[in-house]
């Protein structure tokens, strides 16, 4: 099944956060029962970030339906991903908010 874009809107930035982990591999919480979250790195050291963004897929429907969140990053598994990643980047759709 080909992927295609149909629409996207509001690209910006967010840094990556994952649950920490403790040494038995079960997830930390605090006092509350909230996730504690850690910064994901790249491998020089700083905070890996995606570019969260609205958009529509044509394997979701046509153009009548919702914007769904995406997190377009480089290393996508998927082809359509990685396109849209590059395609911000290159600024085809709009600036970039900051987080």
């Amino acid at each position: 099944m080909e992927i295609k874009l149909l629409a996207c809107r509001n690209p910006k930035w967010v840094i990556v956060k994952m649950p920490e982990m403790d040494e038995n591999n079960n997830v930390k919480k605090d006092d509350e029962g909230n996730l504690i979250l850690q910064t994901v790195l790249d491998e020089n050291g700083n905070p890996k970030k995606v570019i969260d963004v609205e958009c529509q897929w044509s394997h979701l429907g046509d153009e009548t339906q919702e914007f769904l969140h995406f997190f377009a990053n480089p290393d996508d598994p998927m082809e359509h991903g990685r396109n849209l990643y590059q395609e911000i980047i290159d600024g085809k759709h709009g600036d970039i908010a900051d987080e």
